[in-house]
């Protein structure tokens, strides 16, 4: 059994920026308004990926949906592996032990 979470709406996605002076600063990018449910979710540089049971969405930071998965198992993993702005690499580990590696975005 996974544990999932309704997300507070509206999600707000900041830029953060240090200033000369060493304070945070939170500038306003985005807000997405739709109602979403996930059991994890990863911050790409330019999109969400949220996972619930066996499906992976990756979302634009207007919550638009960019692109879509469904594994074979339940989803118990995820990690942001590198790469370039928006082509990012994502690490997925499954219940039954498989792993597989995808695009955030491409």
């Amino acid at each position: 059994f996974t544990p999932v979470a309704p997300i507070p709406m509206p999600v707000m996605c900041v830029h953060v920026c240090v200033s000369v002076l060493g304070a945070w600063m939170f500038l306003h990018q985005e807000k997405i308004v739709k109602h979403v449910e996930c059991s994890l979710l990863v911050v790409c540089s330019q999109n969400l990926v949220l996972c619930l049971e066996k499906r992976l969405q990756s979302l634009s930071f207007s919550g638009e949906k960019i692109r879509e998965w469904v594994m074979e198992s339940q989803i118990r993993y995820i990690k942001v592996v590198g790469g370039p702005p928006g082509r990012e690499g994502l690490l997925v580990g499954l219940k039954n032990g498989q792993s597989y590696q995808a695009g955030c975005c491409g």
